[in-house]
């Protein structure tokens, strides 16, 4: 993943400055920061559920803005808040999660499959701790 004066603005309002970064293949990465930072709208940007403004970035080599699709296809992302009912289980979660990227049939159980392996999740059907907080 790949950054260079990645920008959002909105109106009068800059939500997003100028985000910088290069991380490496299999690094672990925290944004964190006061709210208010970006690191939402950030986050928006980098999975291309928002255009950016200014500057640009690449995820697994792929431009997030003309090669929106192929960033999808690779990409999984979890915001801290749930959209999703907290009462159904995590394949179903992941179910979900695979048919609004745009997956079918057997798309949808092969990369639920492979998700959970990778997630060394043994309780496939165990309901998701995925309540929101009062």
């Amino acid at each position: 993943m790949a950054a260079d004066g990645l920008g959002r603005d909105y109106a009068d309002v800059r939500a997003l400055d100028s985000l910088t970064l290069d991380v490496p293949a299999g690094a672990l990465v925290g944004l964190l920061g006061p709210n208010g930072a970006g690191k939402t709208t950030a986050m928006l940007l980098l999975a291309t559920l928002l255009a950016p403004t200014r500057g640009g970035a690449r995820i697994f080599g792929h431009d997030v803005v003309r090669e929106r699709a192929a960033v999808r296809r690779r990409l999984g992302l979890v915001f801290q808040e749930t959209s999703v009912d907290g009462l159904l289980t995590v394949e179903e979660n992941l179910r979900f999660a695979a048919r609004l990227s745009g997956l079918a049939g057997r798309e949808v159980r092969s990369a639920v499959t492979a998700a959970i392996a990778r997630a060394g999740h043994r309780g496939r059907r165990a309901r998701a701790r995925l309540r929101r907080r009062p």
